[in-house]
C-alpha cells in the first residue's frame, strides 16, 4: 500500500514540474511561430479585414472622429510590422466620415454679423437664447457652443448667447438689419429682439420685390432703447392714381418757347420721380411748380413784322388723392399683437390683457410651452395698451396708437 502511494505521489510531482517548465519556455522563450501585422493605415475597412481574413486574424472596428472620408483606416493596434499568432483579434480605428470645417468665433459681433459670419462658411443658427447683461450692449453675442477653434461638422447648429442690455429703462439695444426681408419675417426679428412694430407705410419701389421691407427707422444696426417702435416701409408694385410715372419727367413748358422774360429750361434740371420716396411725398413734388428766376434777357433787333408771344396754355395740376390704407370702421384699430414664449423649464400659464377707452378685456388666459409664438388681432379705439403676464408675473408692455 505505501508503495503505491509513494508511487502516485512520484507521478503528481513530474506532471508540476514538467507544466511549469512548458510555462517557462514559453514566457521566456517564445517561438517565432505567427504572421507579420500588415500595414492597414488609409485602407478601407472592406480592404483591410479581407486583409485579416487571409492571415487568419479577427478584426474589431472602433469608429472614431476623422477628417478621412467614411470607412477608411485611421489607425490600427499592433502596429504594423509586430508579430501576432493566428485567431488574435486585432483592432482598426475608421473614420465616422463627414466633412469639417473649422468653426468662426462670433463673440463680440451683433446679431446679424454673426448669422451672417456663420451662414458664409457653410454653419446653421441654432437657438438663440437673450439674457439681461449690463456689461454688453444690447444685440450683442457673448457665447457661442460650440466655442471656437474647433473642427466641427459642417452640418452642425451653432447655437448663441445674446445680450439684451441692461434692465433700466435707458438700455439700449441694437436695431436688427431687416432690410430686404419679407415683412412677416421682419416683424418676428423685430419682436424677438425686443422692439414692436410702431407703423407700416407702402411705398411704391419697382425695382424691390413686393413685400418686401425696403428700409425702417430706426435703421438697422443702429442702438435704441428696447420696447421702442420701429416704422417699417415696405415696397409695392402697385402705383396709386394720381403718382406721376416715375421714369418720364414731370410736365414742363416747351424748351424752345421764351415767355416773357424766362430763360430756356435747362433740360438738365427736370425733375424726376424719386423712387426713394414714399407715395405721399412724390405727389407733393408733381404738384409743387417749379420756381424760376425772373432774369432779364438783352433786347433783340426787331424781325419783320413781329408777333406778339402767345401764353401756351398750362395744364391742370393734379390733385393728389390720399392713399386709403385702412378699411376700418371710424375710430376703430387692429393691435397686431405678436409675442414669442421664452425658454420655459415647464408649461406656465399665460394672460394678455388689453385695455382702451372701452374698458380692460382678457385676450388669452391659458398655458403656453417653451417656444411657442402667439399671434393675436384685437381691435381697440384711439389708443391701447396690451400687458403681458407670463406665470402671473408681469413680463411685458406694448401701446398701439
Amino acid at each position: 500500500m505505501g508503495k503505491i502511494f509513494r508511487w502516485t505521489l512520484l507521478l503528481v510531482v513530474l506532471v508540476i514540474f514538467t507544466s511549469g517548465a512548458v510555462a517557462f519556455y514559453t514566457v521566456f522563450f517564445p517561438s517565432n511561430e505567427g504572421v507579420t501585422m500588415p500595414l492597414m493605415r488609409n485602407m478601407s475597412l472592406p480592404d483591410a479585414e479581407r486583409e485579416a481574413r487571409r492571415l487568419g486574424l479577427n478584426v474589431s472596428v472602433a469608429p472614431v472622429e476623422s477628417t478621412l472620408p467614411q470607412w477608411q483606416v485611421v489607425a490600427q493596434y499592433p502596429e504594423a510590422g509586430g508579430r501576432v499568432r493566428g485567431g488574435s483579434t486585432i483592432i482598426l480605428n475608421v473614420s465616422r466620415g463627414g466633412a469639417r470645417s473649422s468653426i468662426p468665433s462670433v463673440r463680440g459681433l451683433t446679431e446679424p454679423e454673426a448669422r451672417s459670419v456663420l451662414q458664409g462658411q457653410g454653419f446653421t443658427v441654432g437657438n438663440v437664447i437673450r439674457i439681461q447683461d449690463d456689461s454688453r450692449p444690447g444685440g450683442t453675442v457673448i457665447a457661442q457652443n460650440p466655442a471656437a477653434p474647433a473642427n466641427v461638422p459642417n452640418d452642425i447648429r451653432v447655437d448663441l448667447l445674446v445680450s439684451q442690455g441692461g434692465t433700466g429703462a435707458d438700455a439700449m439695444v441694437i436695431v436688427p438689419d431687416v432690410a430686404g426681408m419679407p415683412q412677416s419675417q421682419a416683424r418676428e426679428l423685430l419682436l424677438a429682439g425686443g422692439f414692436r412694430v410702431a407703423a407700416v407705410t407702402s411705398v411704391y419701389s419697382p425695382r424691390d420685390v413686393s413685400g418686401n421691407v425696403t428700409s425702417t427707422r430706426p435703421a438697422g444696426g443702429t442702438p435704441a432703447r428696447a420696447g421702442e417702435g420701429v416704422r417699417l416701409w415696405v415696397a409695392t408694385h402697385t402705383r396709386p392714381e394720381g403718382t406721376p410715372n416715375p421714369v418720364q419727367p414731370i410736365a414742363q413748358p416747351p424748351s424752345t418757347t421764351l415767355v416773357g422774360n424766362e430763360p430756356p429750361r435747362d433740360p438738365s434740371q427736370d425733375q424726376m420721380a424719386n423712387l426713394a420716396l414714399s407715395t405721399l411725398d412724390q405727389q407733393f413734388q408733381a404738384v409743387t411748380p417749379p420756381v424760376t428766376p425772373n432774369v432779364p434777357v438783352p433786347q433783340q433787333p426787331p424781325a419783320p413784322e413781329p408777333q406778339p408771344a402767345v401764353q401756351p396754355e398750362q395744364a391742370p395740376v393734379p390733385t393728389p388723392q390720399p392713399v386709403q390704407q385702412n378699411l376700418a370702421p371710424v375710430g376703430t384699430r387692429i393691435a397686431r399683437i405678436r409675442y414669442p414664449v421664452p425658454p420655459l423649464a415647464r408649461p406656465l400659464p399665460l394672460r394678455i390683457e388689453l385695455t382702451d377707452p372701452s374698458g380692460r378685456r382678457v385676450l388669452l388666459n391659458r398655458e403656453v410651452r417653451s417656444g411657442e409664438y402667439i399671434s393675436l388681432d384685437a381691435p381697440f379705439t384711439t389708443e391701447s395698451v396690451v400687458r403681458f403676464y407670463l406665470g402671473d408675473e408681469f413680463v411685458w408692455q406694448d401701446r398701439f396708437m
